[in-house]
C-alpha cells in the first residue's frame, strides 16, 4: 500500500498474501456510510417547486428534493450494515482472522502503516521495491516488471484536442468549485456502482 489506501484500497489489498505499508500509509477505515442529499430546504429557500408523478410508494427513491421516509432510512441502514458486516468478513478471511477481531480495528477508523502493523492488518514496512521482492520470492520463476499508466479520462482527452489542460482550467476557477469539480470527476468513474468504498477524506496535493 502506498501514500493512502484505506477502506476500499484496504478491502483490495486485505486477500494479499504480505501486505506492505509504510509508515505513515493512510489505512484501515474499513467502514461504510451511504450519503443521500436533500436539497428541499434549498429549493424552498430559493423559492423553486418540484412535482413528482410516481405509481407507488418509494418509487422515485432516491429523490433528492424531499426528506427520506423512515422506512426508506431502514432500508438505507440495512443495505449500509450489509455492506459493513461483508466488509469485515472479506478482511477477517484475507487476514486469516476472525469477524470478532477485525471488529476491535474497524468502524471506520484510520490507522498510520506503523499503527496497522501492530494491530495486524499489514505484515512489514516496506514499499514497492520490498513488495515486488517479496513477490518474486513468492513466484520463485523468472520474473518481468511492466509499469501500466492509467490511461486519460473522457475529459481530458476532449480537452487535449483543443490544446488545454485540465488542471490548467481549473485553476481558473474560484478554488472551491475546482474542488467540488475534481471531486466529481473523481465520482463519475464510479457512476455505474451504488456503494463504494471511500477513504472518507480528500487527500490535497
Amino acid at each position: 500500500m502506498a501514500g493512502g489506501a484505506a477502506s476500499g484500497g484496504y478491502l483490495i489489498s486485505s486477500p494479499g498474501t504480505k501486505i506492505f505499508a509504510t509508515p505513515a500509509t493512510i489505512s484501515g477505515s474499513i467502514g461504510v456510510i451511504s450519503i443521500i442529499p436533500n436539497i428541499s430546504g434549498l429549493l424552498k429557500h430559493l423559492e423553486i417547486g418540484t412535482d413528482t408523478v410516481a405509481m407507488a410508494e418509494s418509487a422515485d427513491f432516491p429523490n433528492i428534493f424531499r426528506p427520506l421516509s423512515e422506512a426508506e432510512l431502514t432500508h438505507i441502514s440495512d443495505v449500509v450494515m450489509k455492506e459493513y458486516d461483508d466488509f469485515v468478513s472479506a478482511v477477517a478471511i484475507g487476514r486469516n482472522s476472525t469477524n470478532e477481531s477485525i471488529e476491535t480495528v474497524a468502524e471506520g477508523r484510520i490507522w498510520s502503516g506503523a499503527q496497522a502493523l501492530d494491530r495486524g492488518l499489514v505484515d512489514e514496512l516496506g514499499g514497492l521495491t520490498e513488495a515486488i521482492e517479496a513477490a518474486k520470492e513468492g513466484i520463485k520463476k523468472d520474473t518481468r516488471i511492466i509499469e501500466i499508466n492509467p490511461g486519460l479520462t473522457s475529459m481530458q482527452r476532449s480537452l487535449e484536442i483543443f490544446g488545454i489542460q485540465q488542471e490548467s482550467l481549473l485553476n481558473l476557477l474560484p478554488q472551491d468549485l475546482a474542488d467540488i469539480i475534481e471531486f466529481h470527476i473523481a465520482l463519475a468513474k464510479f457512476e455505474d456502482e451504488r456503494t463504494l468504498y471511500l477513504m472518507p477524506y480528500v487527500q490535497q496535493p
